[in-house]
């Protein structure tokens, strides 16, 4: 299952970049346990790191954004923390899970085990089916760029795997 990891952040409530940085490392840990659980973690607090990188020049509302997106594109959702305060975010993405119809967990116990016999593909790391190879091996993602690239009239050479 597709779970969305709904944790606090705190930049808006002025944690430090320490607090801040724990709240998305313990984001992380859940993560690895819902793996270990046979799942399929979403952790937006991962952003924190492209807000990092982005030097301020992406707005806020951006953020905000791709969570409500990540967790319509879920299948449940984790509450890892109890929400800061009635502006938190987490009530705004629990409100999408219940108009999604998702499970809603409020601990790692609660979550059902997943598929534990998980195959994952050797070349990126995907469960099989692999979403970006689809369980082709290099080579034969060269040979269908080649004839696509025929096909659409592209030179050879401009067909490069990405």
């Amino acid at each position: 299952m597709r779970i969305y990891v709904a944790h606090n952040y705190g930049r808006r409530r002025g944690l430090s970049g320490e607090e801040l940085q724990a709240n998305v490392d313990n984001s992380i840990r859940i993560g690895i346990e819902l793996i270990k659980k046979g799942h399929i973690p979403i952790i937006p607090l991962l952003y924190h790191y492209v807000h990092l990188h982005a030097n301020g020049l992406i707005p806020e509302s951006v953020f905000i954004r791709i969570g409500e997106e990540l967790v319509s594109a879920s299948e449940a959702v984790l509450v890892a923390t109890k929400p800061s305060d009635p502006e938190s975010d987490i009530y705004k993405e629990i409100q999408i899970a219940l108009k999604c119809e998702y499970p809603i967990f409020f601990s790692l116990e609660e979550v059902p085990d997943g598929i534990k016999d998980v195959k994952w593909c050797p070349q990126h790391g995907y469960p099989e089916p692999c979403a970006k190879c689809n369980g082709m091996t290099p080579e034969e993602w060269e040979g269908f760029y080649k004839s696509l690239a025929e096909s659409l009239g592209i030179k050879e050479k401009d067909a490069q795997v990405p």
